[in-house]
């Protein structure tokens, strides 16, 4: 006898009705049996989500990446509007430095693939994952060229003027160093001209943006998106953009100066370079 789920069904209602609720019980139980291996006193009833925690604990770094993954889930949430709180603080802020460009696209490419993976073949299409990473780029690019903002900037600016810019509102060496180093750092092993790469894009990103955001000015808001380009790294790289200036650009960047940016060839911005 093995599992409900490699038991061969012999009628519809098994397969669809029995099975599945078969094998949420042998989850169940699986789980109260790890979970008494190290509490003989533990207590069902305190919940199946904290019982599953406490029978299998994660490691360090397996925590770190539920937390990667939950941030990035937040900030997708809030670029896409499927989340009604897109309000922002220099708290959420802080801990959407934290993750990156890919991360986000990963949670998007995700939920495209929890749709389109129907089956066990497609679930381990190699064909169907790339499809869902490029769907996910391409929701990015949708969102950030989206008309009709309506997210409060204020908060935003005054968080970039206390972290990384002077009161003349250019780049303030000295408080972007760490943030360079972070970049130089992520592109580490790939290139021998890391610093540079990570340097030119803090400095082009941070120069423009609040010109971009508070006056909405076209040149600036031009570059920043070419500062974005790949990512803000070269293909073949990872991305250095972190989930604060993706938030940034997608939450308040004027989408229809982005859209006329990217429709005017002149601009040497294109749809599939940004992000």
């Amino acid at each position: 006898m093995s599992d409900p789920q490699f038991q061969p069904a012999n009628d519809e209602f098994q397969a669809k009705v029995i099975v599945p609720k078969a094998l949420a019980i042998s989850r169940i139980r699986k789980a109260l049996d790890l979970a008494h291996k190290f509490d003989p006193n533990f207590e069902f009833n305190r919940g199946f989500n904290h019982y599953i925690d406490f029978a299998i604990p994660s490691t360090d770094q397996e925590c770190k990446t539920d937390w990667a993954h939950a941030i990035a889930a937040i900030i997708l949430d809030r670029v896409s509007g499927k989340s009604a709180d897109n309000s922002a603080c220099p708290e959420c802020f802080f801990h959407f430095e934290g993750v990156w460009l890919e991360n986000v696209k990963e949670c998007a490419a995700y939920y495209h693939w929890l749709d389109e993976a129907n089956d066990i073949q497609s679930q381990h299409s190699e064909t169907i994952r790339i499809h869902c990473y490029y769907e996910a780029c391409s929701d990015l690019r949708k969102y950030l060229a989206a008309e009709h903002k309506t997210g409060d900037v204020r908060i935003a600016l005054e968080y970039l003027c206390g972290k990384y810019l002077g009161s003349d509102k250019a780049v303030d060496e000295t408080k972007i160093a760490n943030l360079i180093t972070q970049k130089e750092q992520r592109l580490s092993g790939y290139t021998w001209d890391a610093f540079n790469i990570a340097s030119r894009f803090a400095r082009v990103f941070y120069g423009n943006i609040y010109a971009a955001l508070s006056g909405k000015e076209p040149e600036a808001i031009k570059e920043v998106l070419r500062a974005s380009k790949n990512g803000g790294s070269r293909l073949g790289m990872p991305s250095i953009i972190n989930g604060f200036e993706l938030l940034l650009m997608v939450l308040y960047l004027d989408g229809a100066t982005v859209k006329r940016l990217w429709e005017d060839g002149a601009s040497g911005i294109t749809w599939n370079e940004i992000l």
